[in-house]
């Protein structure tokens, strides 16, 4: 099918590729590949793969050097399905998948049998969404967030910045969202990475060094401003970043940079190391103090969102890697952790996302019992979608008409999984406790709802 693959289909499918493979060129533009090889000349490609004749995306474009350049987004160049006319396909689609699944996805309807973002022998393994090169380069994009919304940052602050998004992301999520390695510095930990970034101009962003003095008889000290010559780009960044990002630059913005050193020297992975020590990840776990000290300070860390992930993301990726299908009492088991969940559910403080979190749960049941492999995936998704959600009611958004449509969306998305497994694994139906239990949530929920707000 020249003008779709060309000859450049990867064989396997199931790794990363090295670089950009070079394709037949049937019809892509400018005399590059087909989707399986490189478009634009050789710059670029997408990464495609066939099982039982059908071609499916499955993420993600790279430059010429191999590192991914958008996350999440696949964009693909079509000819004319002929004989590499070269000139570009009109007749495209878009389609927005699951939550789970890329959201860019463009396609031509006239040239193509079948395009889908469905994952290929229960796979969904994003390469745009892994490695090295696209953290450094959401970290990039997360700085220049903070150098277009607040134009007078400096340098100390916009370290802190990225040090208390990674910090946040560890204690909710479980992992940094940078990958960064932390030194202990002077004026509090400090990603070494970004710091190169920030201490000359390259092609992201200009850095202008300033020298003042504070005083008469103080030392004169060199400060540094930034100026964007990227525009940052929310596309590589999902919801619950965009606003951890956002929480993070206006708890800091307009504070001088010693009060935002000096509260960093208030916790353990600070004080309890010396200058040029590298600062253990396990340290990044917050004691309760130290979250009640974040929380005064305008850091929302703590929060049902922070019970869920923390609980759940080890409980899904422990069972995706055990021998399916799991035993009764494995199962039983994880549905006991599940109900003492939905139990702790923080109503009526989140009560826009509950309908949302119990689709989510349907969803999980269900995969425990027929397909444990996808659990990380749907956790991360839900995840995701709890964190966005609670820091927008924590800055006063929960009520607004765009957290409403969000919840509902993905709420629609969880559903939609949902059905699709059932379809892929009928069963029949029986009446359970934790099926009973639901029921008898959703009731109380209702029930308290209909009541006067005095009496709730």
């Amino acid at each position: 099918m020249r003008g779709w693959c060309g000859r450049g289909m990867r064989g396997g499918g199931s790794r990363d590729p090295p670089g950009p493979v070079a394709g037949a060129g049937g019809g892509a533009r400018d005399g590059g590949g087909g989707a399986g090889g490189r478009e634009d000349g050789g710059r670029a490609g997408v990464w495609v793969f066939c099982v039982g004749g059908r071609e499916s995306v499955l993420g993600g474009v790279w430059g010429g050097d191999g590192e991914p350049v958008r996350d999440g987004d696949v964009r693909v160049l079509l000819g004319d399905g002929g004989g590499g006319g070269g000139e570009r396909c009109a007749r495209r689609e878009v389609r927005s998948g699951h939550a789970l699944f890329p959201k860019g996805l463009s396609f031509c309807i006239h040239h193509t049998r079948c395009i889908d973002a469905k994952p290929i022998e229960k796979r969904s393994v994003f390469p745009a969404m892994r490695g090295d090169g696209m953290k450094k380069l959401k970290k990039i994009h997360a700085m220049l967030y903070a150098m277009e919304h607040d134009p007078a940052i400096v340098k100390t602050v916009l370290m802190k910045y990225i040090f208390f998004i990674d910090l946040i992301h560890y204690n909710q999520r479980g992992s940094l969202l940078f990958d960064s390695t932390y030194i202990r510095m002077p004026k509090g930990p400090v990603d070494s990475e970004a710091l190169t970034f920030a201490s000359e101009t390259n092609r992201h962003f200009s850095v202008e060094h300033k020298k003042q003095k504070f005083g008469s008889r103080s030392k004169t000290y060199k400060s540094c401003t930034f100026r964007a010559n990227t525009p940052y780009d929310p596309s590589l960044f999902s919801p619950y970043e965009q606003k951890l990002m956002a929480m993070v630059l206006a708890a800091l913005k307009g504070h001088r940079a010693r009060k935002v050193s000096d509260l960093t020297h208030e916790l353990r992975l600070w004080k309890e190391f010396s200058d040029g020590d590298t600062i253990p990840l396990d340290y990044f776990n917050l004691k309760d103090n130290e979250i009640a000290l974040l929380e005064k300070n305008g850091l929302h860390v703590d929060g049902f969102q922070r019970t869920f992930c923390r609980t759940m993301m080890g409980v899904a990726q422990e069972n995706a890697d055990a021998i399916s299908p799991l035993n009764p009492a494995r199962v039983a088991a994880v549905e006991r952790v599940l109900d003492d969940l939905i139990r702790k559910f923080p109503l009526p403080d989140l009560e826009i996302f509950y309908d949302t979190y119990l689709a989510w749960d349907d969803a999980f049941r269900s995969v425990l019992r027929n397909d444990p492999v996808q659990a990380p995936t749907l956790t991360a998704a839900c995840c995701d979608a709890v964190c966005f959600v609670s820091f927008a009611v924590y800055t006063g958004e929960g009520r607004s008409t765009e957290i409403q449509a969000y919840c509902e969306r993905v709420e629609d998305e969880f559903n939609a999984f949902g059905d699709d497994l059932a379809r892929e694994h009928p069963c029949e139906v029986t009446t359970t406790t934790s099926v009973l239990l639901d029921q008898t949530m959703r009731l109380s929920r209702s029930l308290a709802l209909e009541m006067p707000p005095g009496r709730r």
